[in-house]
């Protein structure tokens, strides 16, 4: 990756933490679940230069995160978006030459949701201190209904992203098609 591409994604990766700050809850009963448009930035990542200078961008903007912000879900909230955005951009850069990208974006918007279930039944204990399924029944929902707020939750950040990061870089593509940024001349 050239210094000029490195650049472009810790700046990328900083502005996308600068978006973690305008976020929201999407379900009311479940306001712990909170939408941020900063993985918008990374998808633009992903069309522009794919899969090292987007996870990049991701890594900067979770440790800025981590550092700064913290948000509800302290490190292990963290460590878990961390996770799906990984696996969010990695299946993401796979896909993108090789389906309609409309299909992409909703082939790894799925599988972030199904590994954020499966973080979820995993360290939903460790930070609340009870079951998973008593995390449902103090929501009012169950456990299928957890489940289902899960799921539904992350498949809708995840596609509201990639869409946001598909207009946002069909506006400004032609920055990103500077033959410098492109690893033509160093």
């Amino acid at each position: 990756m050239s210094s000029k591409r490195l650049a472009v994604s810790g700046i990328i990766g900083a502005l996308a933490f600068l978006l973690t700050f305008i976020e929201f809850p999407i379900f009311p009963f479940a306001a712990f679940l909170r939408f941020d448009p900063s993985i918008s930035l990374i998808v633009v990542m992903v069309q522009a230069f794919g899969w090292i200078p987007a996870l990049f961008s991701l890594l900067i903007k979770d440790l800025l995160f981590t550092l700064i912000h913290q948000g509800a879900g302290g490190p292990i909230g963290m460590l878990m978006n961390t996770t799906a955005g990984l696996v969010f951009v990695s299946i993401l850069s796979l896909l993108k030459t090789k389906t309609a990208k409309y299909i992409g974006y909703s082939l790894s918007s799925l599988a972030a949701s199904l590994v954020m279930l499966i973080m979820n039944f995993l360290f939903l204990p460790l930070y609340t201190g009870m079951s998973f399924a008593d995390a449902g029944s103090a929501l009012g929902v169950g456990t299928s209904g957890l489940i289902l707020t899960i799921i539904g939750f992350n498949i809708i950040k995840f596609l509201a992203n990639s869409f946001i990061g598909d207009i946002a870089y069909s506006r400004i593509k032609k920055i990103f098609n500077n033959k410098d940024l492109k690893g033509g001349s160093k």
